[in-house]
């Protein structure tokens, strides 16, 4: 995971949903002492990236606190979310508006 500062500062994990991605209930979960740090330095936005399929998941910290659950389940604290929490953005869609020149 990183910490990626351009307009803002974003906390970034990089993973494949395949492997990564909670089954039950379907979501996605955070080391905790990472989600910690990021906050301290200001982070604004969280992003999943998923290498199988090319799509961004994205939420605040303050959504991961106000929604997200502790979860233990072997690799240490984490903070969890479902995936009703997290924007969606699928670079695929992108594709499906194109701007017409007149």
């Amino acid at each position: 995971m990183l910490i990626r500062r351009s307009d803002g500062t974003e906390l970034v994990k990089k993973c494949s949903a395949r492997s990564h991605q909670l089954r039950k209930p379907v979501g996605w979960a955070l080391d905790e002492g990472v989600l910690r740090q990021a906050e301290a330095a200001g982070a604004s936005l969280v992003r999943i990236e998923d290498r199988d399929t090319g799509r961004a998941f994205v939420t605040t910290p303050t959504v991961l606190r106000a929604h997200g659950f502790p979860l233990e389940r072997g690799f240490g604290a984490q903070r969890a979310l479902a995936l009703g929490f997290w924007r969606v953005e699928d670079p695929r869609q992108r594709s499906l508006f194109v701007e017409v020149s007149a």
